[in-house]
C-alpha cells in the first residue's frame, strides 16, 4: 500500500463515555503493510486479540477498506471493532472530555464536555431508554426531541450537533450554555421588574413563534427549560423538546405530559384535544407571571390542590407589587381558561405591553399605583 500516513490515531470502538479507558493510541509506520497486516498491527497496538473478522471505521461510522487507507492523512482517527461488530456510535463521545454534570432528570443526565481537538464546549445528554423499550409512545417522545432539535435554526433555541441511538441509550451532543436556568435567576431576584422580564420574555416568544410557524409544539415550557447563554447574561436559549409534538392535520392526541404547574385547564380536565399552540401560550403566561411576582399563579400543597386551582381559580393580582395595566391585561388574556379565547402567538407578540417603550411602562406603573391608592382611600 502506497502513501500510508506516518501517524494515525487508533481507538477501540465502543469505549464508554462515563467510564472511559484511555484506549487512544498512535501508531507509527516504518514499513509497508498489507491491509490484513495493518489490522493485525491495530489489534496489537490496542492490546486486543486479533480476529480476521475485525473491522475499521472512520469517525462518522463509515467502514474503512484497503483502498481507503491511501486517502488517510496524519492524525486521522480510525476505530477498531475487534470481533467484526457494527460501528458503535457512542465512540464518537471519545472526541470529548467529560466535565461536570449540568443537570439530571427525566430520561437521564446532561454533562458539560469539551471537544478534544477544537476546544469547543458542548452539552451531552445521555438518556437511558432501557425501561421504556416496551412503551412505543415513550420511545417516540425521545425520537421527537432529536428530530425536532435537528430541524431548529433559531438564535434562542439550543442547537443540536449530533444525535444517535446506541443500544439502550439516546445520545445528544448539543450547544453548551453556561448561564444557568431562568428558574434560578427568578429565585435569586425574588421578582423581576417589567422591563427586565419583558426583554427575556420577548426572546422566548420569538423562539416559540418560530416553532409554532413550523407546526411544532414544545409542550413542556417552564422556567427550568430556559437557559442563559452566559453567566450573568441576558440572552436565553430554550431547551428540552423531549415531549414536543409535531402537529398534523386532523391528528388528535392526549396531551398528558409536561409539568403540572404549567399545564392548562383543558389538559387537566382530561379532555382529548389536538395538541395546539394554546398549550404553550398558557405556559408562557405562567412563566411571565412567575417572573414578575416570584411565585406561580396557581399552586397548592398536593397535586389535587394544584389541579383544582388551575381549573377553578383566576390568577391573583392582589399583591404589594404594582404592575402596569397593560401587563395585567396580557396576563389575563394568556391565562384565559378558555383555550379558544386565549391569545394567539401573533396577538401576544403584538400586544401593547410587548411594544411599549421602557418609559411608557414606568409611567403606566405609576398610574396604576395612583389608581390603587385612590381606590383604597374610597374604602
Amino acid at each position: 500500500m502506497d502513501n500510508i500516513p506516518d501517524y494515525l490515531v487508533l481507538r477501540l470502538n465502543g469505549t464508554s463515555f462515563l467510564d472511559r479507558r484511555e484506549e487512544i493510541l498512535s501508531i507509527e509506520y516504518n514499513s509497508i503493510f498489507t491491509f490484513a497486516e495493518f489490522k493485525m498491527e491495530a489489534c496489537r497496538t490496542l492490546r486486543v486479540k486479533y480476529d480476521p473478522k475485525c473491522r475499521l471505521f472512520d469517525k462518522e461510522g463509515i467502514e474503512t477498506f484497503e483502498d481507503d487507507l491511501n486517502m488517510l492523512k496524519s492524525h486521522d482517527v480510525l476505530y477498531l471493532t475487534s470481533r467484526g461488530e457494527d460501528f458503535d456510535y457512542s465512540s464518537v463521545l471519545n472526541d470529548y472530555d467529560r466535565k461536570d454534570v449540568l443537570g439530571e432528570g427525566g430520561f437521564g443526565k446532561v454533562y458539560h464536555a469539551v471537544n478534544r481537538e477544537t476546544g469547543e464546549d458542548v452539552a451531552i445528554k445521555l438518556m437511558d431508554i432501557s425501561h421504556y423499550l416496551t412503551h412505543a409512545d415513550q420511545i417516540e417522545e425521545i425520537y421527537r426531541e432529536a428530530d425536532a432539535l435537528q430541524k431548529m435554526n433559531h438564535s434562542h433555541i439550543i442547537s443540536l450537533h449530533k444525535a444517535f441511538v446506541q443500544r439502550k441509550e439516546v445520545i445528544l451532543i448539543m450547544e453548551y450554555t453556561g448561564g444557568g436556568e431562568l428558574k434560578d435567576r427568578v429565585e435569586e431576584m425574588k421578582d423581576m421588574d417589567e422591563i427586565y422580564a419583558r426583554f427575556i420574555f420577548q426572546q422566548i416568544c420569538s423562539a416559540m413563534s418560530y416553532c409554532h410557524n413550523r407546526g411544532l409544539i414544545h409542550r413542556d415550557l417552564k422556567l427550568e427549560n430556559v437557559l442563559f447563554k452566559e453567566k450573568g447574561g441576558m440572552i436565553i436559549k430554550i431547551v428540552d423538546f423531549g415531549i414536543a409534538g409535531v402537529c398534523k392535520p386532523q391528528e388528535k392526541e392526549k396531551t398528558d405530559s409536561g409539568t403540572l404547574s404549567y399545564m392548562p385547564s383543558e389538559v387537566l380536565s382530561g379532555e382529548k384535544l389536538e395538541a395546539g399552540p394554546g398549550i404553550d401560550i398558557w405556559a408562557l403566561g405562567v412563566m411571565l407571571y412567575t417572573m414578575i411576582y416570584g411565585k406561580l399563579p396557581f399552586y397548592g400543597d398536593t397535586e389535587d390542590e394544584i389541579i383544582n386551582c388551575i381549573i377553578k381559580k383566576k390568577p391573583s393580582f392582589k399583591d404589594k407589587k404594582t404592575i402596569s395595566k397593560e401587563l395585567k391585561d396580557l396576563l389575563i388574556k394568556v391565562l384565559n381558561k378558555d383555550s379558544d379565547k386565549r391569545l394567539s402567538m401573533f396577538d401576544l407578540q403584538n400586544h401593547k405591553w410587548m411594544e411599549m417603550q421602557d418609559e411608557e411602562i414606568l409611567t403606566s406603573i405609576e398610574e396604576s399605583k395612583l389608581e390603587q391608592e385612590q381606590e383604597e382611600e374610597k374604602k
